[in-house]
């Protein structure tokens, strides 16, 4: 807006206040009268506004009486405690109105003030005197509409203050459903290894090998004695053969080769040979009916010719070679079936571990979240207390102050400064429309190289 006083010398600084004062008072009716105009504006708007009723709960932040603590690792509680600027913002985030927009009392707001932002504008959280309280002030037409969005809006807002500071029923939900995961789980478990127990041969296959490799030990036990044996017949008819065929043999050659022919028939039979102070021989051979020879001296001698001797003693060579044939043979078949039962069993024990296994750590993990769940719940009763509504509003008996008196103040100081300003405004028209000019009461007078110029 241009000035009244128009400057003669654009580098002069000097302002005379006095001319915008009498401008001012020349135009004073104006002033005054806009002034008066605003303030009987202000007065009436604020007489047919509704009345507003204010109801205002208190949110109060508090130690919990008891600090569960279950890990030392692991922080109390208590240390979470939210500070009461961090309440005050949370109050109005948008999952805090969200809330108090979907609870009933939200639900039964006009309809224009059913939203976040809507319900924003009724609201106000504010600090108190104590640090530790919180005081939620809501506006509204009605008293009770208004006491019951309060309370309603402490409501959410202590829920929502405990899930974010741990004290909700959030980590009881969670582990709740984890256990009710883990509870199906080791029930599949038992009920999989029960079934396999059902089916398993396990035990008897078990049985059959042990059977089997029992058999095997004693057939080759028995190959190894028929070995052993085959080389004494050996050496007993080289000896024999020594003799002419009609040669009478040795009783001891004799006795020798009736022990052998014993021992290949019966695995069981074992002989000692004893000599005794009188110079007697006595030979025992023990069987499952112990056998005892006796005889009179060292110088008897066999009936039993060198070649029949002989003889006997290649029959028994070849039945021992046959009976070692047949042990191998069956030890042939048997090795077969042994690979193949340890290997049934094998796989049948892996099945079982896997299946034995995987129960102990379905046990385990249940065992381990039930625990967890136990103590959030405990935890979560003991800090139940930390955010809780201190105070519930009550319904409102008389209106909230529409503060009157400072709104026609303050349309009174803008109704005058705009008088003001349309003042200075009128006296510049006025002097442009007559073509004049103000003077500056305090302009330097003009140089005469100025005016020579």
């Amino acid at each position: 807006m241009t000035s009244p006083a128009l400057l003669d010398d654009p580098s002069d600084d000097e302002i005379d206040l006095g001319e915008y004062v009498r401008t001012v008072i020349r135009h004073w009716r104006m002033v005054v009268g806009l002034a008066v105009v605003a303030a009987l504006a202000a007065l009436g708007v604020s007489f047919l506004q509704p009345r507003v009723y204010e109801a205002r709960a208190m949110v109060a932040i508090t130690k919990p009486q008891y600090v569960m603590n279950f890990d030392p690792r692991i922080g109390s509680s208590a240390d979470l405690a939210p500070p009461a600027k961090a309440l005050i913002g949370l109050a109005t985030s948008d999952d805090v109105l969200a809330a108090l927009a979907s609870s009933p009392a939200g639900a039964s707001s006009p309809a224009g003030a059913q939203s976040a932002d809507a319900l924003r504008k009724m609201l106000a959280a504010e600090s108190t005197a104590d640090p530790s309280l919180v005081a939620l002030k809501v506006r509204a037409e009605n008293p009770e509409k208004a006491a019951a969005l309060a309370n309603a809006w402490a409501e959410a807002l202590v829920t929502r203050a405990r899930d974010v500071y741990g004290q909700g029923q959030g980590d009881v939900t969670y582990f709740e459903a984890r256990l009710a995961e883990a509870d199906r789980s080791l029930a599949k478990a038992e009920a999989d290894l029960a079934a396999f127990q059902a089916r398993s041969e396990l035990s008897v296959l078990k049985a059959r090998l042990s059977a089997l490799q029992d058999d095997q030990k004693a057939y080759l036990a028995e190959q190894q004695a028929i070995a052993r044996l085959m080389v004494d017949v050996e050496g007993l008819r080289k000896k024999v053969a020594a003799y002419p065929p009609d040669a009478d043999v040795a009783v001891g050659d004799d006795l020798t080769a009736l022990l052998l022919e014993i021992k290949a028939f019966s695995a069981q039979t074992t002989t000692s040979v004893q000599t005794t102070t009188s110079g007697q021989t006595t030979t025992s051979v023990q069987t499952a009916s112990p056998i005892q020879l006796q005889l009179g001296g060292a110088e008897v001698s066999s009936s039993k010719r060198a070649g029949d001797l002989q003889k006997s003693l290649a029959s028994l060579s070849e039945n021992l070679s046959a009976k070692s044939s047949a042990t191998q043979a069956r030890l042939g078949e048997i090795t077969p079936q042994i690979l193949k039962l340890q290997g049934q069993v094998q796989q049948l024990e892996n099945e079982s571990g896997r299946l034995t296994l995987a129960r102990d750590l379905a046990k385990e993990t249940y065992q381990t979240i039930a625990r967890k769940a136990e103590e959030a719940r405990i935890a979560a009763q003991a800090s139940r207390g930390q955010v809780a509504i201190a105070s519930q509003a009550s319904p409102p008996s008389e209106p909230a102050s529409s503060r009157r008196l400072l709104t026609v103040a303050v349309a009174s100081v803008l109704g005058l400064l705009v008088g003001i300003i349309g003042a200075f405004g009128l006296e510049w028209w006025r002097r442009e429309m007559r073509g004049e000019v103000l003077e500056q009461p305090s302009a330097r007078p003009v140089s005469g190289a100025a005016v020579g110029g």
